[in-house]
């Protein structure tokens, strides 16, 4: 069994994943990621304006989230370590009872306690802070030019093993 001080720790140098449009690729790629205000009806933070990026610990929960994105959906993993040190990173819980905000994905009814909000303000998230690049196996059968396009490159200048799957999750 580990100590509080040991999981807290731990939690902090886990990864984190935020799921979004394929569409989106090229943009961050060049841009990186821009967060957006988060809603006023959740009230996780003092400060309904915050601007940031939403993300999970949970890869699963990520992958659930995009699977309806018609095989278009991706998953960024983010060095939870290397975004503190430029951003601050806090806890939220979008579904709770609270917020009724409980999202149906499937058969799978999910709470996810998992959820960190990294505020960003003007500034956006960089590309280089992503790791690793999850997509579905489907995306390239399904649009091979898109693929062509924003994935391979990607793979060329970062090595194969930046991409990876997410169809067996």
């Amino acid at each position: 069994m580990i100590t509080f001080k040991q999981f807290i720790t731990e939690a902090r140098m886990a990864p984190l994943y935020h799921g979004t449009s394929a569409a989106y690729l090229s943009s961050i790629v060049r841009r990186g990621i821009r967060g957006e205000t988060i809603q006023a009806a959740h009230k996780i933070l003092k400060n309904d304006n915050q601007v940031g990026v939403s993300t999970t610990r949970s890869l699963k929960f990520a992958v659930s989230w995009v699977s309806g994105e018609r095989n278009e959906g991706i998953v960024l993993e983010f060095d939870q370590q290397k975004l503190a040190q430029m951003f601050e990173i806090k806890p939220i819980s979008y579904f709770t009872s609270e917020t009724r905000g409980s999202r149906e994905m499937g058969e799978k009814h999910y709470t996810n306690e998992f959820e960190e909000f990294v505020i960003t303000g003007k500034r956006s998230i960089p590309f280089s802070y992503i790791t690793r690049i999850y997509i579905s196996r489907q995306y390239a059968k399904r649009w091979p030019e898109k693929y062509e396009r924003d994935i391979v490159p990607i793979q060329q200048q970062y090595g194969s093993s930046f991409i990876r799957y997410y169809d067996h999750i």
